[in-house]
C-alpha cells in the first residue's frame, strides 16, 4: 500500500463489496493484510452480523481460526460468535481465559454471553477461571455477565 489512508479507503470499499462477492472480498482483505487488516475486521464488528455462510467460507479459504496474532484473532472470534458459529465459542472462551488482557477478555466473554445458547457456558467458564484473572478484570466481567455476588 502507498499510505494508510489509501489502504483504509480501499479496504473499506472492498468491505462494502463483500456482500456481493465474498470470495473477492476475502482475497482483497488478505491482499492488504500486511498493511492494514484490522480495519475491515474492526468495521465488521460494528455492523450487522455477517451471515454464517460467509464466515464459514472465510475460515475455509483462509484458516483464520489458526491466526496467532492476538488483535486479528480477537476480532475474528468476535465476528464468528456474532454470526452464531457454534464451533467458534470454545475458541473464544479459550482466548478469553488464556490471553489475560482486559481488552480481549471482557468483549469475548460478553460476545459469548450474548449468544443466548451459550450464556450459561460463558458464566461457567468465567467462574472456573476467575482466580486467574486480574481482580479488576474479574470484577468487570462479573458485571458484564450479570453474575450476582
Amino acid at each position: 500500500c502507498g499510505n494508510l489512508s489509501e489502504c483504509i479507503a480501499l479496504t473499506h470499499e472492498q468491505f462494502t463489496f463483500f456482500y456481493v462477492n465474498v470470495i473477492f472480498y476475502v482475497y482483497i482483505l488478505f491482499k492488504f493484510l500486511k498493511c492494514f487488516c484490522l480495519f475491515p475486521l474492526h468495521t465488521a464488528l460494528y455492523q450487522e452480523p455477517l451471515p454464517l455462510s460467509h464466515v464459514k467460507k472465510m475460515q475455509e479459504v483462509y484458516q483464520l481460526n489458526g491466526v496467532k496474532n492476538a488483535e486479528v484473532r480477537f476480532r475474528w472470534l468476535r465476528i464468528c460468535v456474532k454470526a452464531h458459529w457454534e464451533e467458534a465459542v470454545p475458541l473464544a472462551l479459550k482466548m478469553a481465559t488464556e490471553q489475560g488482557r482486559m481488552k480481549f477478555t471482557r468483549p469475548l466473554f460478553k460476545e459469548v454471553y450474548n449468544f443466548s445458547k451459550y450464556s450459561d457456558e460463558a458464566v461457567k467458564t468465567f467462574k472456573e477461571n476467575r482466580g486467574a484473572l486480574h481482580p479488576v478484570t474479574a470484577m468487570l466481567v462479573v458485571k458484564d455477565l450479570k453474575i450476582n455476588g
